[in-house]
């Protein structure tokens, strides 16, 4: 009974670490200003792994912003991505929605 009530605490409490991540180690083909005219910015990626690695575009709204820093620090880590040619790891804390990104993280491709 212990190692049954083990392996679902381990299950439940890990779950949270992996929650929201759309996808990894995508690289950044195009970065738009703004998806159907809203108060938003689109990446359209190709290649990596994760929920949204299929979709056409990763919408970041602004309504999902922490900060007007951190909206504006995400619009240029796109953009350094695209530039670079580095992998982008883009989560939405909120749902696994691939139109409510939060956050990217760019890493180096060597």
């Amino acid at each position: 009974m212990k190692a049954r009530l083990f392996i679902l605490a381990v299950c439940l409490f890990s779950i949270p670490a992996y929650a929201g991540e759309l996808v990894r180690d995508a690289t950044v083909v195009e970065v738009a200003n703004t998806n159907s005219n809203g108060a938003d910015f689109a990446v359209r990626l190709e290649g990596g792994t994760g929920i949204c690695s299929t979709a056409n575009v990763i919408v970041f709204p602004e309504s999902k912003k922490q900060s007007a820093d951190s909206y504006k620090q995400s619009f240029s880590i796109a953009l350094a991505a695209l530039t670079t040619g580095a992998k982008v790891r883009i989560h939405n804390f909120e749902d696994d929605s691939c139109n409510g990104a939060n956050f990217i993280a760019i890493s180096s491709t060597s």
